[in-house]
């Protein structure tokens, strides 16, 4: 158990924050193409195009990917399969397929029973309406151009998360200006903190 985990989510909000930084804070869990820039404790990729990517540049800890999935990489003995939701729900929205590498990244990180859960990069909006994410316009991401993604599957599948694991508090990191969904307010296991206040927390685990 860790008192913190940081899942890396790949909002455009984390760039330039040193995620190297976080592995004095405790346990990482990183979503899809972060192995890029970064090698975390745990990868999340549900799209079969980026488990190919992450084995094919040699990711060797463990990463998960939807059980649809497994067996196309069992030559990798470190892809493994996600672990389940939490919960079983009758909407499309509660399909675990409906969920994608951030929520199910969410999912994972709760499962190592920490304190503290603690997300980067989970901007859920776009300030000019496009795609918001940190690798857009390379390799299996789509372009600069595309539409921004509904947000609203991520609010709502996250928020499943804060009233099923109410002993974790869920930290969101931000810029001050962010603002978080309404659905959110009612649950006191969310905090929200901006990046100043959080390299001060880092840098008081070295």
């Amino acid at each position: 158990m860790s008192a913190y985990v940081t899942v890396i989510g790949n909002g455009e909000s984390r760039k330039g924050f040193d995620l190297y930084t976080l592995e004095w804070l405790g346990e990482t869990v990183g979503t899809n193409a972060v192995h890029r820039d970064f090698i975390p404790d745990n990868l999340v990729c549900c799209d079969r195009r980026m488990v190919s990517e992450a084995v094919n540049n040699d990711y060797k800890n463990p990463l998960y990917t939807r059980k649809d999935w497994r067996k196309n990489f069992s030559f990798w003995q470190n892809v493994r399969e996600l672990p389940a939701l939490p919960y079983n729900g009758d909407k499309r929205i509660d399909d675990p397929f409906q969920w994608g590498s951030g929520g199910h990244a969410l999912n994972l990180a709760c499962t190592f029973n920490p304190n503290f859960v603690v997300m980067i990069g989970f901007d859920l909006y776009s300030s000019d309406k496009l795609f918001n994410n940190i690798y857009k316009d390379t390799e299996n991401y789509n372009t600069k151009t595309k539409h921004a993604t509904d947000p609203s599957y991520w609010i709502y599948q996250t928020a499943k998360l804060f009233e099923l694991y109410p002993n974790i508090k869920f930290l969101q990191i931000q810029p001050d200006d962010w603002e978080p969904p309404e659905e959110w307010d009612q649950y006191d296991n969310f905090f929200i903190d901006n990046y100043e206040n959080f390299k001060i927390l880092v840098d008081k685990h070295k």
